[in-house]
């Protein structure tokens, strides 16, 4: 029995060590040679680098992930072929003791996503949304803000009363925001389901943080102002289908079923991602297809069970933006004192 279970073993290596060659291999440039390559980015010897080709040794887990993240292929397309049971999440650590280039760099990341699907022939984006996606604050200066001092407020410790009002953005961020409110603007065939409340977790936020005393009175009246022109500018969207580019196209759908986190879904040219949040900015990525597949019928059948406000269904359109000015109003300002509860 233990013959046949190293025999198992031994086969199972073979072939994910197989896979994994395989993989570096062609994710190669095709005009460069494949052994001077592996020993310059690896730093190994030339006979190093076709014991690894040749798989008499295996590549280190250093090696491999270094080769993946530098000839952009998913560790999923590996395990794919050994353990179907089995997938990678994506994860990008940010580096908390330099704030402003971690919360720059996940901008820089939607920055790229949006250049990827405008760039390609055919794309399409499905969004489920229980809360405000934080790219979408770019349009509106101290909800970016307020983005912002939450990440700071969040990664570093003794932070000042008062902190919001004192809080200067700095000029990489600013232009970082302005970039990305151009880029966006030819965004097309993007559907976003919202649920009924989504507008609750930012007041809750906003409340949290009064309440802490790092936001005063005058913040929250420049807060809520700022959450009533976002409702003002979706519904806009809502009514015309469309950012500010010609191209663009943007459907809007109010979901019945309950959505437990902002979940999207995104395809380009051959490209499938599925993006979880359950940190509010920095998602988990999956790249695995299959998954990726079913993920996308969820949306699809969400989809059914949403109702389509953009260009239609004037009387729910309006209802659901009144809903959310409505909570704005009276739980920002009005009940600020007070702990929300759910409605």
């Amino acid at each position: 029995m233990k013959n046949e279970h190293d025999l198992m073993m031994k086969n199972e290596f073979d072939d994910l060590n197989e896979i994994i060659v395989s993989t570096v291999l062609k994710n190669i440039p095709k005009n460069i040679k494949p052994v001077i390559y592996l020993m310059e980015l690896l730093d190994l010897s030339r006979e190093s680098v076709y014991r690894r080709i040749r798989k008499d040794i295996p590549f280190s887990m250093d090696e491999l992930t270094k080769l993946a993240l530098t000839l952009d292929f998913s560790l999923d397309e590996i395990v794919e072929g050994s353990k179907r049971e089995r997938i990678f999440f994506d994860l990008g650590l940010k580096n908390p003791s330099n704030s402003v280039d971690s919360f720059s760099s996940v901008f820089q990341e939607y920055s790229s996503y949006i250049n990827s699907l405008s760039k390609a022939k055919s794309s399409s984006v499905f969004m489920a949304l229980n809360c405000v996606y934080p790219l979408f604050t770019v349009f509106f200066a101290d909800l970016f803000k307020f983005n912002y001092f939450k990440w700071l407020v969040e990664t570093q410790d003794n932070i000042p009363k008062n902190y919001f009002s004192n809080l200067v953005l700095p000029q990489e961020l600013t232009a970082l925001q302005q970039k990305i409110t151009e880029e966006i603007k030819g965004t097309r065939n993007v559907a976003i389901i919202l649920s009924p409340n989504i507008s609750l977790s930012v007041i809750k936020d906003i409340q949290y943080y009064y309440q802490r005393k790092l936001i005063n009175k005058e913040d929250l009246e420049i807060l809520r102002i700022d959450l009533l022109k976002m409702m003002d500018f979706a519904e806009d969207v809502a009514r015309t289908g469309r950012l500010d580019g010609e191209n663009s196209q943007i459907d809007i759908y109010i979901s019945i079923p309950y959505i437990n986190s902002n979940t999207i879904y995104m395809e380009y040219d051959d490209v499938s991602e599925v993006h979880y949040w359950i940190y509010p900015t920095n998602p988990m990525i999956i790249r695995n297809s299959e998954i990726n597949n079913i993920q996308k019928k969820w949306f699809l059948s969400l989809k059914k069970s949403s109702t389509l406000i953009t260009q239609s269904n004037e009387i729910l359109q309006a209802d659901f933006f009144d809903t959310q000015r409505k909570l704005i109003n009276r739980f920002v300002v009005e009940n600020s004192e007070n702990t929300l509860i759910y409605i």
